[in-house]
């Protein structure tokens, strides 16, 4: 009896060590600036530590600003790297919603958008605006539905000028697959330009 109480309290002795070994080893990453290390540190403790997932929200914090960091240094490469992370943590169970978060996916993905078509690559540039949708579209806020479908339209447009307007059609139909419906906010009547535009395409070859 004495034995298993003993092992007890070394086990509970542990876990506070752990818990807090946690902070301060992220703090000492943070003001030494190296923030991948300091996000895979507390990866490493929220995967070994009792309750581990009480490290979620400064894992988002951190994940968060990986992705700003990247983004103001002009490397949207890596900052679509680090937001497909952050997407990953945040389906994790029990991590909340971030509106933080929504609004930057939408400037992540807006902006791989821009830097592809600047190379006048249309419908490369309308592959990531699909993206910000799918990541979007089922948000709670009405604000960032409406961008994602804002986003989805100018998509189809891009696709369009790109003389690939049975591409654009095939992407409404798509769309209209995932969400089992409709597309909001976007007129039926787009659907309708996209189908005479596709006939016309096909009898043009």
């Amino acid at each position: 009896m004495k034995v298993l109480v003993l092992l007890m309290v070394a086990v509970v002795l542990a876990t506070v060590v752990a818990w807090c070994a946690a902070p301060a080893g992220a703090w000492w990453y943070h003001h030494q600036t190296k923030f991948t290390e300091e996000i895979a540190w507390l990866e490493n403790m929220r995967a070994i530590l009792p309750m581990g997932g009480g490290l979620d929200a400064t894992l988002t914090q951190r994940r968060r600003d990986q992705v700003e960091r990247e983004l103001r240094g002009g490397r949207i490469d890596r900052a679509v790297s680090e937001m497909r992370a952050l997407r990953r943590h945040m389906r994790r169970p029990g991590v909340p919603r971030d509106q933080q978060v929504m609004e930057l996916g939408l400037e992540t993905y807006t902006r791989a958008s821009d830097r592809v078509r600047q190379h006048g690559r249309l419908s490369a540039a309308a592959d990531w605006l699909d993206t910000l949708f799918v990541f979007a579209i089922r948000d709670p806020s009405e604000d960032i539905r409406t961008a994602a479908s804002a986003a989805f339209l100018e998509g189809l447009d891009l696709r369009v000028q790109d003389k690939k307007s049975c591409a654009a059609l095939a992407r409404w139909e798509w769309a209209e697959k995932g969400l089992g419906g409709s597309v909001p906010d976007v007129s039926l009547a787009v659907k309708e330009e996209l189908e005479q535009r596709c006939a016309r395409e096909r009898k043009g070859r």
